[in-house]
């Protein structure tokens, strides 16, 4: 290729790339988001006093600024634009996906009010990745607001993704090389009562197609707008200075005689712009209705679930979190209100009865869709759960508590309770086996004190209590029944994801490939198969993101080896199989056992054993796949 051509294939690539920012335009769009929120939201709630620091970064000129919000729907980075423009600041440039080439009129409306399109991932392509870096540092070199999402699509499960660091790396560069004197990085965490996507989310974990942005799905979506989705709530967290940030790591790394590599500063920042979006998180009483549900799926009375969502709302404040629309409000009104959001998702079959609306096969993925509001408490809990996890699976076994075999866990059957090292140890591989469901950078170190020190929490409180022992170890016992069983389920759908993902590996030959696509497709279908024969005891274990997730798990720990496939000018396969270890006798059957070891059992289920002929004897769906 000449460099005629390839001037002409960037000179495209940046017309279809580029904003064309017209004020006129923003008005126009400004009104029209202004109608539309006005009839489906309630309220906004906006951090005026964070909007006010980024007025004055914009006056002084110190810098750049750059907004990275949470991103949960496709309202989000429209709602940026309208917040902006109602409080009369210029409204950013924002990193769309080229999803939204495909809307006619409204595709020049989002480009004229600041949007410009990049393709979902273009690794492959220099001349692209080239162009887009290009285009990125001169608008923030010349001092432009630019919006981008860090999780680099929306989550469909409710949870915080795992940063992405590839815009992260063209904005820092942009500093790094003295394009610009400093940069401000703003995380914006925006939170739903009720985020519009949740069906559409549910359908897609199950592995339904995603919708393509278009003019006819547009049309389609448009009774959505009478519809009414509660409050949102915006809050602009403290700005990160990119120079002091930079400066701090390479003093710590001149004092330590080592090289910091650009990539090293780039996923620090990432993680501390995660940690600010988690930190500054808030929920809605229809996220705490949701998870005392799922803990109660054959229903609850209306008294007691106003007793236990006012329970776990004050659980929440205990743990430094913030659950709006309450204050001034009974709690039975409260209750009443989320009920009411989440009305297609719950059944009420008697005026004082609350239960999941799933009684028949065709309403299981309101799980799901109970499960992405569960979801936005996993971060205040999340240690806990995997404690209470590893209590449950430890006290499950103790011959003691009555419910049998102790083959597990070696101990006096006289003794009350759980060994607290066997505690910590149980939950410390909980916690690692779920690193990709929640966001922390790998340290194994930070991860036991935080484990230790949130033991400590629990003893504190008393949710577990220590009880006599005739050794010299502590050993522990249920003190809180109710918050163990909140904690637990709030764990247990994930980790029988892991053990479904773990036993698919059976029906995989030891020299044989597969296509990650084609077996996250049979892993669905084994969860599903496994749930309606009451080998599992969660739907929500049939989510696609989270057996993704698990695969990921189970290459990074070596079970699994990759290895990509190109395919000429079609897309390259990722394809998946066996590391060596895993194919000798008893290793893969002993991953399979450890995990299984915390899950909850269904009625009727025993124990898992550790030979794989029984394995494939009692799990006959593994032989279909």
């Amino acid at each position: 290729m000449d460099l005629d051509d390839v001037e002409r294939q960037a000179s495209s690539m940046l017309s279809t790339m580029a904003a064309q920012l017209d004020y006129k335009s923003v008005r126009k769009f400004g009104w029209l988001l202004r109608k539309v929120c006005r009839n489906m939201y309630d309220q906004i709630h906006v951090d005026e006093t964070g909007l006010t620091r980024i007025r004055e970064l914009l006056a002084e000129r110190r810098g750049s600024v750059v907004l990275v919000p949470t991103h949960r729907s496709y309202v989000d980075f429209l709602l940026m634009s309208y917040v902006f423009f109602a409080y009369n600041i210029p409204v950013p440039y924002i990193a769309a996906g080229e999803d939204f080439l495909h809307m006619g009129s409204l595709t020049k409306l989002l480009r004229e009010s600041g949007a410009y399109f990049i393709r979902r991932s273009f690794a492959d392509d220099p001349l692209y990745s080239a162009v887009f870096r290009a285009y990125t540092q001169y608008l923030v070199s010349r001092g432009h607001t630019i919006e981008f999402f860090i999780e680099g699509s929306r989550s469909r499960s409710g949870k915080q993704l795992h940063p992405k660091f590839g815009i992260l790396n063209t904005v820092v560069d942009c500093y790094l090389s003295e394009k610009v004197k400093n940069l401000y990085i703003v995380p914006v965490t925006i939170d739903y009562e009720k985020p519009l996507e949740v069906l559409l989310h549910q359908d897609e974990l199950l592995g339904e197609g995603k919708v393509r942005e278009s003019i006819s799905a547009l049309l389609k979506a448009m009774p959505v707008v009478r519809k009414k989705f509660g409050a949102i709530s915006v809050k602009f967290g403290e700005p990160l200075d990119v120079k002091q940030h930079v400066d701090a790591q390479l003093a710590r790394a001149e004092a330590q005689e080592i090289f910091v590599p650009t990539s090293t500063i780039v996923e620090d920042l990432g993680y501390a712009i995660t940690d600010a979006l988690i930190t500054n998180a808030t929920c809605a009483m229809s996220h705490v209705v949701a998870a005392i549900l799922l803990v109660y799926r054959q229903g609850i009375s209306k008294q007691e679930l106003v007793r236990q969502a006012d329970w776990l709302r004050l659980e929440i404040l205990r743990r430094g979190g913030r659950v709006v629309g309450t204050q001034g409000r009974s709690p039975t009104i409260v209750v009443d209100r989320a009920l009411e959001l989440l009305h297609e998702l719950v059944a009420m079959p008697r005026k004082d009865l609350v239960e999941p609306a799933i009684t028949s096969r065709e309403q299981y993925p309101n799980m799901i869709g109970l499960g992405y509001y569960r979801n936005k408490l996993l971060h205040w809990f999340n240690r806990e759960g995997v404690l209470a996890c590893a209590y449950h699976a430890l006290d499950a076994f103790n011959p003691a508590s009555g419910l049998g075999n102790s083959t597990l866990v070696t101990i006096k059957a006289e003794e009350a309770g759980v060994d607290r090292q066997e505690l910590l140890d149980g939950a410390i591989f909980l916690h690692e086996m779920l690193m990709m469901e929640f966001v922390r950078k790998d340290d194994s170190e930070a991860d036991r004190t935080h484990l230790v020190e949130t033991l400590g929490q629990l003893e504190d409180r008393q949710v577990l209590v220590p009880v006599a022992s005739s050794s010299s170890t502590t050993r522990l016992d249920a003190g809180d029944g109710m918050m163990l069983s909140l904690l637990s389920t709030l764990m247990w759908p994930f980790i029988d994801s892991y053990w479904v993902a773990v036993t698919s590996l059976f029906a995989l030959r030891p020299d044989g490939e597969v296509a990650t696509e084609d077996l996250l497709k049979r892993l669905q279908w084994l969860a599903e198969t496994m749930y309606h024969e009451k080998l599992i005891s969660f739907y929500e274990s049939c989510s696609r993101e989270t057996l993704q997730n698990a695969l990921a798990l189970l290459e990074h720990w070596g079970v699994l080896s990759s290895r990509r496939l190109a395919r000429g000018k079609k897309p390259a396969v990722q394809l998946l199989s066996l590391t060596p270890l895993f194919t000798k006798d008893g290793e893969l059957e002993q991953l399979a056992l450890r995990v299984s070891k915390f899950r909850k059992l269904p009625p009727g289920v025993q124990p898992a054993t550790t030979s794989e002929t029984e394995v494939l004897a009692r799990l006959p769906a593994l032989s279909r796949m």
